[in-house]
């Protein structure tokens, strides 16, 4: 069983709340409903949207008039707290969406009794898919040459960090928001991206990874002739 984006591209024509396949495999695909996901995740505190403010029982009856078998609501652990805070009331809404559910007569279901059922049908998925940004895609970290460079200088170092015991350190370099901050992307991805970013620009962020491969690399290479210059001089 594998859960992930209900991508459009993807999807076609389908819906995203019914059981896929994948095709010559018995791997099963539960798609996210990124619209209503995203209702909560991006929109909930947002004062311009048309549908603010977003109330548990409204919510419940957008979920109850979807058609299709079931839908999976996605979320990151930040939209509670963090994305949207306290007095945005997110917490009421989360209070209140069992007993909203009740009432409209939605239930729910752990993933796993999913598993025996048939798919509806399948879904071939060539390239890599993601739940960031529209295009759905692995372009919010590897869209631009910023971030490929950056990727592939911090990928080149790592039989040399690793030789010096520092591979936990070079799996840091390569945690995804580095790459994340480098977008240079418009438009409603390009107000995500800021809204999550440190930096002041794509610029700032690629230069602070550079800086570190730089520094790490001269550093270790450093250490390495000295032990040379020691064995040497024994």
């Amino acid at each position: 069983m594998v859960l992930t984006e209900g991508v459009d591209w993807v999807l076609g024509w389908r819906s995203p709340t019914y059981l896929y396949g994948a095709p010559n495999s018995r791997v099963k695909l539960l798609l996210r409903h990124y619209r209503l996901s995203d209702d909560i995740g991006f929109r909930f505190s947002n004062k311009s949207w048309d549908q603010w403010p977003l109330t548990a029982d409204k919510y419940m009856a957008w979920v109850r008039a979807t058609p299709g078998d079931f839908v999976l609501i996605g979320l990151d652990f930040e939209t509670f707290g963090e994305h949207h805070w306290r007095e945005s009331g997110i917490f009421d809404f989360l209070a209140w969406l069992p007993k909203e559910a009740r009432r409209a007569d939605v239930g729910f279901i752990h993933p796993s009794s999913l598993a025996s059922e048939e798919p509806i049908d399948y879904l071939d998925i060539p390239s890599v898919i993601s739940w960031a940004d529209v295009e759905k895609d692995d372009s919010a970290w590897q869209g631009n040459d910023l971030q490929r460079i950056a990727l592939n200088h911090v990928a080149s170092i790592g039989d040399l960090m690793r030789f010096h015991g520092l591979e936990k350190t070079w799996r840091y370099l390569l945690t995804s928001d580095h790459y994340y901050y480098m977008s240079m992307k418009h438009g409603s991805s390009g107000e995500v991206h800021s809204y999550f970013n440190p930096y002041n620009s794509a610029f700032t962020a690629f230069k602070t990874v550079e800086d570190v491969v730089l520094g790490i690399t001269c550093a270790l290479a450093s250490t390495g002739l000295n032990r040379i210059r020691s064995r040497i001089a024994r």
